[in-house]
């Protein structure tokens, strides 16, 4: 009976310099270009290590995307905790370098169905802590959401707008961009600056505290 090749252990420094040099190669030249050959020569390793730790180039692709989605959801995870929660998330998720490499993971998504639903995981994550995050920020300041879309319809604009700028700036259409950054900063610390209630019942303690 044929039994498995065995295969790199993923704490290994070879397998990590092999995800740094796919991740490199798809930010500058797009998954396309990353072959095994490429891989290796990027990563200055022998060529038979790259399927030495993976059997076959989808296996690299999911190994990429699934630390690239971890790194950005443990700082959502970081996020939740701040005290400028939405500019924090504003920018975690206007980052053009962030953009750049999850439209090549759409695009390859096109062609790998296994992608597909990598991306649709990680989505689902993803929307789902930003709706915690916007919502305990909107209960800590006790902001009405009458005067507001609901949280789930604001959590989509703001990433369907991050999205949308990071994809212009990277074709190099910048018209409005930084009128548009500044009006979103703008209102974005026009609501920061609101006390929260934890604040407000932190106030109201120690004025009791000292009559």
């Amino acid at each position: 009976m044929a039994t498995d090749r065995r295969l790199g252990t993923e704490g290994a420094e070879n397998r990590a310099a092999l995800l740094d040099a796919a991740e490199r190669i798809m930010r500058e030249e797009g998954y396309a270009a990353v072959t095994s050959r490429h891989l290796a020569e990027t990563a200055k390793l022998k060529p038979q290590l790259v399927h030495y730790y993976f059997r076959k180039m989808d296996d690299i692709f999911i190994a990429l995307f699934r630390r690239f989605s971890d790194r950005y959801l443990e700082n959502q995870l970081d996020i939740l905790l701040s005290d400028t929660p939405l500019t924090d998330l504003w920018d975690n998720t206007s980052d053009t370098e962030n953009a750049t490499l999850m439209f090549e993971f759409m695009a390859l998504s096109n062609h790998r169905k296994n992608m597909r639903s990598e991306i649709a995981r990680f989505g689902k994550q993803f929307r789902t802590t930003q709706i915690k995050i916007i919502e305990k920020f909107f209960k800590d300041r006790d902001i009405s959401g009458k005067d507001w879309p609901s949280i789930a319809s604001l959590s989509f604009m703001m990433e369907a707008l991050s999205r949308t700028m990071a994809f212009d700036k990277a074709l190099g259409v910048t018209q409005g961009d930084a009128d548009t950054r500044e009006f979103v900063k703008r209102l974005i610390n026009d609501l920061e600056i609101l006390p929260s209630a934890k604040g407000a019942d932190a106030t109201a303690s120690r004025r009791n505290r000292a009559s």
